[in-house]
């Protein structure tokens, strides 16, 4: 949780760029902040650094169109180091958080045959912010890696509730990069992710959104006949059909590239405060995740999660 008892006053409140009335800008920073603080202001103690304001641009005039964004939040770089490591994985105990679940979300998931065991944001609607279990394991327990369990990193997959979008120090105009900053809500730690902006497709990371429409029976019968682990749990949703041997690989993904610079979609249509966000470390098993210049995990693939997947997705963003 952000220590709002020391840096509430020191919220920066400059201009967006190609933002019309400043005092709306203002407010739904506010907003923003608000819903950043989780469950109550009470709790003001973190065994990590101060952590500094939200703000609502980059570097000033410098900041590029498409990455503007009401989630900024700036990190010294003497700081960044105390954010590059991730904990290992927080498992969410089956019922302790039931009754902050959506009925209505719930009910949506256990008729796909899986339960709902978290959710981040109260007011969500489309299951962007929960966890779930039985979903790509069942209760047999054959491929529990690939489970959502919680928040932190695996064997596969590093995981967290995203809070912000923070610059990259090194990287002014964030050309390259930009971090991503995602938090253990149950144990309030936070550590950032190295997303690849690019320069082209090769370099930049995926983005995937998991159709959470999908259930075990779907994985399984993914993995029978394309023998792709990865594909399978990031769950592609292929709009002709899921079970379809020509269904897409993960290179058939849009990059952070494509959508930033090709596409006009910014950063808030990316991520919002309170998404479980599921990220693909870049690197290997045998020689480790491969970090960039200040230690942060660089990531090759980004998955946000909605019931309806990439049509949802599509309609909340404007796409058609």
């Amino acid at each position: 949780m952000y220590n709002v008892c020391k840096n509430m006053s020191n919220i920066e409140k400059k201009p967006f760029i190609q933002r019309i009335d400043k005092k709306i800008r203002i407010a739904a920073a506010g907003v923003v902040l608000a819903a950043s603080l989780g469950m109550g202001m009470e709790a003001c103690q973190t065994n990590q650094p101060d952590k500094p304001g939200i703000t609502t641009t980059i570097s000033g005039e410098t900041a590029q169109p498409r990455l503007t964004s009401e989630n900024w939040m700036t990190i010294p770089q003497d700081q960044i180091a105390n954010y590059a490591i991730v904990p290992s994985m927080d498992v969410v105990e089956e019922g302790k958080y039931a009754s902050t679940v959506s009925p209505i979300l719930q009910e949506k998931a256990q008729a796909i045959g899986y339960t709902i065991i978290y959710q981040e944001d109260p007011n969500d609607t489309t299951g962007r912010s929960i966890v779930t279990e039985y979903r790509q394991d069942s209760k047999g327990g054959t491929m529990p890696t690939y489970e959502d369990l919680g928040f932190g990193e695996n064997l596969i997959y590093l995981k967290g509730v995203f809070k912000a979008w923070v610059p990259k120090p090194s990287d002014p105009q964030q050309k390259n990069d930009v971090y991503a900053l995602l938090e253990n809500p149950l144990t309030k730690e936070d550590y950032l992710v190295d997303v690849k902006l690019g320069t082209t497709d090769f370099t930049s990371t995926r983005f995937l959104i998991d159709n959470l429409n999908k259930g075990y029976k779907d994985v399984l019968s993914w993995i029978n006949k394309n023998h792709n682990y990865i594909e399978a749990v990031m769950l592609p949703d292929d709009p002709t059909d899921f079970n379809a041997a020509d269904s897409k690989t993960y290179s058939d993904f849009p990059t952070f590239n494509d959508l930033l610079k090709k596409q006009g979609i910014n950063l808030d249509d990316i991520a919002q405060p309170g998404d479980y966000i599921v990220t693909l470390p870049e690197g290997s098993f045998k020689a480790g995740n491969t970090k960039d210049e200040n230690g942060v995990t660089r990531i090759n693939g980004f998955t946000v999660r909605r019931f309806g997947g990439t049509a949802e997705w599509n309609q909340e963003v404007g796409i058609k």
